[in-house]
Order: structure tokens, then sequence, then C-alpha cells
């Protein structure tokens, strides 16, 4: 990939972080109905890239592929359940909304998660499959609590 072409594709993922950042460090009105649109468009993105990395791993190596990805799912299972916790959820004033306020805490451990993915890459970009395997398990992690804390946030707002 020419140099320009990857540049700009960090600038991209640190442009959509501090979107994230900017997005989590206010109140969110979240409809009840839409809950699970934004988790599901993020689990197809993450599954075209874990497709992306089988393709280039080697085959006797997809095993660590496959354990950096069960690690990370299991790691991201708690962290969600607990920053659903540990967010502040009220009912909306529109019928079948929430307001959600994000702890500030799980979401600099997010975007640390986040983050050491792409950072494993960029800067060792010619590294080993075990290497690209937890960056991928970052990935995992990250995807995994999202669907956690929403499940959470969910079960939250029947309970309103």
């Amino acid at each position: 990939m020419p140099q320009h072409q990857t540049l700009l594709t960090y600038l991209v993922i640190v442009a959509a972080m501090a979107l994230v950042v900017f997005r989590n460090l206010r109140p969110q009105t979240l409809k009840i109905s839409r809950l699970w649109l934004m988790p599901i468009i993020l689990l197809l993105l993450v599954g075209v890239s874990f497709w992306a990395t089988t393709l280039q791993t080697p085959p006797g190596a997809l095993w660590i592929f496959a354990a950096a990805v069960v690690i990370g799912v299991g790691l991201g299972i708690p962290f969600g359940i607990l920053r659903g916790r540990h967010s502040r959820v009220r009912a909306g004033k529109q019928p079948g909304t929430i307001v959600v306020e994000q702890s500030t805490i799980t979401l600099i451990l997010f975007l640390v998660a986040f983050a050491g993915r792409y950072l494993i890459r960029f800067f060792l970009p010619s590294a080993g499959p075990g290497v690209i395997a937890a960056s991928d398990g970052f990935m995992a992690f990250a995807m995994t609590s999202i669907i956690a804390s929403r499940y959470i946030l969910y079960t939250r707002f029947r309970t309103l």
C-alpha cells in the first residue's frame, strides 16, 4: 500500500476515535428500537477486517488468530458488562428512548484497547502472525464490549 494511503487510513482512524470520544463525553439519547443498529454495522466492519486478516495469515497460523479472537471475546464480555453498569441511564423525554452518560474510565480503557490494534500494525508492520493476531484480539475485545454494554443498557431500560 502506498505511504499516502497508509497515512490517510490512520488519519481516518484517529478522526473516528476523536468522534467516539466526543460523543461519549456527552449524554446520548438512544432509541431502543435502534440500540442494535451501530453494533451490527460495527460487527460487519470487524468481520470484513477479520476476513482480510485470514487471507493474509499463513494457513498453519490460523489457530493463533482464532485464539486471539477467543481471548478478546472472553475479556470483552466482562468489560462490556462493567461499562454498561457504570453508565448512568435514565428514561428519555420521548417514549422508547434512554439517555446514557458513559463512564469516562471505561471510555479510556476502550480507547486503549482499540488503539492498541492500530499501533501494533503501524509500528510493527512486518511482525509475525502472533503479533498481528494479538491486534485482532484487541478488535474482538472492543466489539464484544460494545455488544455486551448495549445488552446491559437494554436490560436497564426494561427496568426503568
